[in-house]
């Protein structure tokens, strides 16, 4: 949600809302990808936040939020924008360690 409607893109909601939908269509479709629409069915311990400090389309704050009505914790954020934080060796070498807790986890 926070992409296509993020004042940036205002032109973009013009043109498909003009074309294809209206401004209600379109959040309702938005909604149905939306992990702030529905319910987890993961427990929160389960899941691992990766953010990108500078992110202009989805700041940090509205993640933190995000994550604080939900019960995750597990947030690490990095000093990179939408683009370059998947360029940082350190969110897949995070992303590994984690990964590497679950499945010991599951070997209980």
């Amino acid at each position: 949600n926070t992409v296509i409607f993020n004042p940036a893109f205002t032109e973009v909601r013009k043109k498909l809302t003009n074309t294809y939908c209206d401004e209600r269509t379109l959040r309702e479709a938005y909604g149905l990808s939306s992990p702030v629409s529905y319910n987890m069915n993961v427990p929160p311990e389960r899941i691992m936040i990766l953010c990108a400090e500078y992110d202009q389309l989805t700041p940090p704050e509205i993640i933190v939020n995000y994550a604080k009505k939900r019960d995750i914790n597990n947030i690490i954020t990095y000093p990179e924008s939408h683009t370059t934080i998947l360029l940082n060796q350190s969110v897949y070498k995070d992303y590994a360690v984690f990964l590497h807790e679950m499945s010991s986890e599951n070997n209980l």
